[in-house]
């Protein structure tokens, strides 16, 4: 399920964010997606992380989940 990567990936990048705000955007609809978890989790960890660097102190920095028909979104912004 999406929902369970996502909270994967929070859980683990709430032990490095310190100066920024993470929040966690969700469809209401929460999916089973055929992928390798530990590389997609991985993956998000990463961008955050990046994101984490690269941006200004005290900035929010949000990880997006929706879906339409045939697929699933994932986005750091």
């Amino acid at each position: 399920m999406v929902s369970e990567l996502l909270f994967e990936v929070v859980h683990k990048t709430n032990k490095i964010i310190k100066t920024h705000k993470l929040t966690l955007i969700q469809d209401n609809e929460d999916v089973f997606i055929n992928v390798d978890a530990l590389l997609i989790i991985q993956l998000l960890y990463n961008l955050i992380e990046n994101a984490i660097k690269y941006t200004s102190e005290n900035s929010e920095i949000k990880l997006i989940n929706y879906t339409d028909e045939t697929k699933v979104y994932l986005e750091v912004s």
